[in-house]
């Protein structure tokens, strides 16, 4: 598609893959404000699950899909492959964009520096609230999930409140300490959280979702490529290996080769891809979500 410099209607340039589009139900997303409990005003999107002509029915369960970077912006952010397989399920995906995400200014981005944890779990759990207060997901039944950055906050998650019935943590951040000396960005961290291990270990310490791991009640899948540099398959053993320590649920999957993108169409195996959507599906509905009906 194109747009002219005087038009603001698009333009299409071709028409390669209308065939496979035609048979897609693609569902919009909708576009919600919310404050935080600081009086911070946050954006979060909303895609909800097609309901059929004339009945309402059950509200759906809320899965809220946490974006990476921190410094990305849904729906940008991640791939709308994803939440559009969530929708078909039946969740209602609430995508928020928490203190830190870009495209807000840099004030608004800035905001995350030295705060990874608490200032974003408030702006998440605010979005979660404000979109079951509109009608929009049952309370009663909200699932979590995230990848890097989301894979770190949906770790943090589990660890702070009980409401999430499942959460799919994929390549989190889980240790900033030990982060720092194995990832291929881990010098970055120094900058994110103002300060390094040696300097600051008790910051280090209290913004690393690991530490939180035990008071953890959510039953966890976890996710990992075996080639990630950027979030290092230890990261995700570490968490593994707390949660079983405390006795706590949770699976864990490595998926041969691949790198940080591979869990990103079209970057990875097709087949890896949908095995995660497939596995993240049928484990969410052992812990009361829809019960998966279409298979490979």
């Amino acid at each position: 598609m194109r747009l002219g410099r005087r038009s603001r209607s698009p333009v299409r340039l071709s028409t390669a893959g209308r065939s496979l589009g035609d048979q897609l139900r693609l569902r919009p997303a909708r576009r919600y404000w919310t404050s935080s409990p600081d009086g911070l005003e946050v954006e979060y999107l909303v895609v909800s699950p097609a309901r059929p002509r004339g009945k309402s029915g059950p509200k759906p369960p809320l899965l809220l899909d946490i974006h990476g970077g921190p410094h990305l912006y849904n729906p940008i952010g991640e791939t709308f492959i994803t939440y559009q397989v969530m929708a078909a399920a039946g969740y209602a995906v609430v995508m928020a964009n928490p203190r830190g995400s870009n495209s807000y200014g840099q004030e608004f981005t800035l905001l995350g520096r030295g705060d990874w944890g608490e200032g974003p779990f408030s702006d998440l759990m605010a979005c979660a609230d404000d979109a079951i207060a509109r009608g929009l997901a049952d309370r009663r039944r909200q699932f979590v999930a995230g990848y890097s950055y989301g894979g770190y906050m949906s770790s943090w998650i589990v660890g702070h409140t009980k409401r999430f019935r499942a959460a799919a943590v994929g390549a989190p951040v889980t240790s900033l300490a030990s982060m720092f000396g194995t990832s291929d960005a881990g010098s970055y961290f120094g900058d994110a959280l103002s300060a390094d291990p040696w300097e600051d270990h008790d910051h280090f310490r209290a913004q690393s979702p690991i530490t939180y791991a035990p008071a953890a009640a959510t039953p966890v899948y976890l996710y990992v490529n075996e080639g990630d540099l950027r979030c290092p398959p230890t990261q995700a053993d570490e968490l593994y290996a707390a949660l079983k320590w405390s006795g706590k649920e949770v699976e864990y999957v490595r998926y041969p080769g691949g790198s940080h993108l591979s869990a990103f169409p079209p970057f990875g195996p097709p087949s890896q891809n949908v095995d995660r959507l497939e596995r993240v599906l049928s484990f969410f509905a052992r812990h009361g979500g829809p019960k998966p009906t279409a298979k490979r």
